[in-house]
């Protein structure tokens, strides 16, 4: 599959399979992301200082063809918190796309195409 320069063959069990522990989630999600050519993507549970602590900061961050697209993962029944939605206003506002995804098959579907989030 390739679309918007990324491309991945990847073919993983529990794509569309909903997460419990949000942490495992993200360690998953960033994974997959690192195998997919064409997206350069940060774990922003890995980052320190002042964005690392800002509340409604996404759980991922990446570059998609030269495109910031945020993710914010979450686990059912869990929503986006006020200060993720004003996190997601900003992006929005900025040119970038944000994306809540609850499957992997949700994150990938992002950065394939990274314009319809």
């Amino acid at each position: 599959m390739q679309q918007n320069g990324c491309r991945t063959n990847l073919e993983l069990p529990g794509l569309n399979d909903h997460w419990t522990d949000e942490m495992a989630f993200q360690r998953a999600a960033i994974m997959l992301l690192k195998r997919i050519e064409g997206v350069h993507v940060y774990d922003t549970s890995s980052l320190s200082g002042a964005y690392a602590k800002h509340s409604g900061a996404p759980d991922i961050i990446c570059c998609v063809g030269g495109l910031f697209v945020a993710i914010e993962l979450k686990c059912p029944p869990v929503k986006q918190s006020q200060h993720q939605k004003n996190e997601e206003a900003r992006v929005g506002k900025a040119g970038g796309k944000y994306a809540v995804a609850e499957t992997l098959a949700e994150v990938i579907d992002v950065v394939m195409a990274p314009e319809a989030a």
